[in-house]
């Protein structure tokens, strides 16, 4: 089959948007899908708060349940995303203003340690710093900043994937006041 040559180029149109359409379609429901699996299997991971977390700072570990009667939020992050640094902001006036009721374990995904402690000697966040390089793999975080918060006493409370302005934070506010 040929095509006459004056409608080539309204054929190749059609087939660039049809083509960008199904891409589109296809990149929007693997992420979705992405969160739904790290969703679900955060649903069903309920060992994570018994889990040892080594320390950036130090030669030990912690666990999420060694807060059981606070508030915790584990936080996956990267010193060279903005939206982790933004959310950084929000969880450091959290934790000033609720510091008995607010843990915030920090979970450095991508940085080499050195970059882990400059970021740190600069912003002097109130938060535990944790290498969580083997657990976003293991869980299959879909992105950074991803924050899994925690109630007092150690149930999953609610996920936040990803971080566009402190409103993200509204839920855990009530809870703290």
């Amino acid at each position: 089959m040929r095509i006459d040559p004056k409608y080539f180029n309204k054929f190749i149109l059609i087939a660039a948007v049809f083509g960008a359409v199904i891409i589109v379609f296809f990149t929007i429901h693997n992420k979705q899908s992405r969160e739904q699996a790290f969703k679900h299997q955060l649903a069903q991971a309920d060992s994570l708060r018994y889990r040892k977390l080594k320390q950036v700072f130090s030669d030990d570990s912690t666990r999420i349940q060694k807060y059981s009667q606070s508030y915790v939020v584990l936080d996956f992050w990267g010193s060279q995303s903005g939206p982790s640094r933004s959310s950084h902001q929000q969880l450091a006036k959290l934790k000033k203003q609720y510091p008995d009721k607010l843990t915030i374990i920090a979970a450095t995904v991508r940085d080499p340690m050195n970059a882990v402690t400059k970021y740190q000697d600069k912003n002097n966040y109130p938060f535990i710093y944790v290498d969580g390089f083997k657990l976003v793999r293991e869980l299959e975080v879909p992105g950074i900043p991803t924050q899994i918060i925690f109630k007092p006493g150690g149930k999953i409370m609610q996920t936040i994937l990803g971080y566009k302005d402190s409103t993200v934070y509204d839920k855990l506010k009530q809870e703290l006041q």
